[in-house]
């Protein structure tokens, strides 16, 4: 069965709860429940991105709509957002695993 977005609850990059303590922990959170019914990737698309980016901070309001802006004006700088975002995800994600389990990050 093939799920479309529009099938998907909207994205909470701009709202999910900063719980880590730690920026880098809080962004590998922006994709919940891995492995599990309950997954959901929380950057689905690069406004996703400038959502989660103003939410914890890390880049003021106004600078968050200007990148909203620009990334749906070009979908090219909106691709490599979005590519270069989920990758660093899936490497905080990917160390903090394996610190957790006493391992060396893959």
């Amino acid at each position: 069965m093939t799920v479309s977005s529009s099938d998907l609850p909207p994205s909470r990059a701009g709202s999910l709860p900063l719980i880590a303590d730690d920026l880098a922990l809080d962004f590998a959170n922006t994709e919940s429940g891995r492995g599990f019914p309950s997954h959901q990737n929380h950057l689905r698309d690069a406004a996703n991105v400038a959502d989660w980016l103003a939410h914890a901070k890390v880049l003021p309001v106004e600078d968050a709509e200007w990148l909203r802006k620009q990334v749906s004006e070009r979908g090219g700088l909106a691709a490599n957002l979005l590519t270069h975002a989920v990758g660093l995800r899936d490497a905080i994600h990917d160390i903090g695993a394996a610190v957790g389990h006493r391992a060396k990050p893959g």
